[in-house]
């Protein structure tokens, strides 16, 4: 079960946080990503008020693709289960240009990837001061809209399992390459990190959403597909594999250096 954490605070492992003074390798991203409209049957978001939620379901996965951010091992895709939760909040909306308007809110809690069948986690992500936004009209998101976090601006976490990084060995069995070549390690990683959601036929019945003028929040359960991308860099630490399956507590909030 996912949680909605504040937009001022973000998860850490309960006990051995990496700390700035470890040294080691110097560390290298590993990238994630799904493509759109992969579940035939299921809608990959859905949202009602402000809260934006995964519109997956467990016989449905999607195939997500890790990468070691092109370097030289080939790409892993897994089937895995999706899940999401987000909270809206600081809503905020510009006139761009003539009758298009942006509409921006802060966007704050998590998502993932699971085991397809057994629902043990894989790699979860959380954020905070991450943006969510749709253009249109002054009071309609139009068919498009996006969901985005870097540590550039806002705060985000991975956090990889070490049945996430047996699942990736596994499908690279015979290639000569491992987890760790593609830059993937049990635990939380450190910065930079980010993610993007790409959501087309956003949705409520007619295309677009409706949405209250003193809120700015949908009036109506809406609907959408996306796609994602992120990356997330892991440094290789002793007892990693061990840090993924403590319990979790909050931690100020990670900007990255400038």
């Amino acid at each position: 079960m996912y949680k909605h954490f504040s937009a001022c605070a973000l998860i850490a492992l309960a006990a051995g946080v990496a700390q700035a003074g470890v040294t080691g390798p110097s560390p290298t991203a590993a990238s994630f990503s799904f493509a759109s409209d992969q579940a035939d049957m299921s809608w990959t978001f859905f949202g009602f008020g402000d809260q934006v939620l995964d519109g997956m379901n467990a016989e449905d996965p999607i195939k997500l693709v890790v990468d070691d951010a092109n370097g030289i091992c080939p790409s892993v895709k897994l089937f895995a289960e999706f899940s999401a939760s987000f909270t809206l909040s600081g809503y905020t909306a510009t006139n761009i240009f003539g009758s298009t308007w942006l509409h921006s809110y802060n966007a704050a809690g998590s998502f993932g990837f699971n085991d397809p069948v057994s629902g043990a986690p894989w790699l979860t992500a959380f954020l905070g001061d991450s943006v969510f936004t749709s253009p249109g009209s002054q009071f309609r998101w139009s068919s498009t809209g996006a969901a985005l976090g870097s540590d550039d601006f806002g705060a985000v976490v991975y956090v990889a399992t070490q049945e996430f990084v047996d699942a990736i060995n596994a499908a690279l069995d015979g290639t000569g390459c491992t987890a760790a070549d593609l830059n993937v390690f049990a635990g939380q990683s450190v910065s930079p990190d980010d993610f993007g959601f790409d959501l087309s036929l956003l949705n409520s019945g007619p295309n677009g959403v409706a949405i209250d003028p003193q809120t700015g929040l949908p009036i109506a359960t809406w609907r959408s597909e996306g796609s994602y991308s992120g990356s997330a860099t892991f440094v290789p630490t002793p007892g990693a594999a061990a840090l993924a399956g403590l319990g979790l507590v909050t931690v100020s909030r990670r900007r990255r250096s400038k």
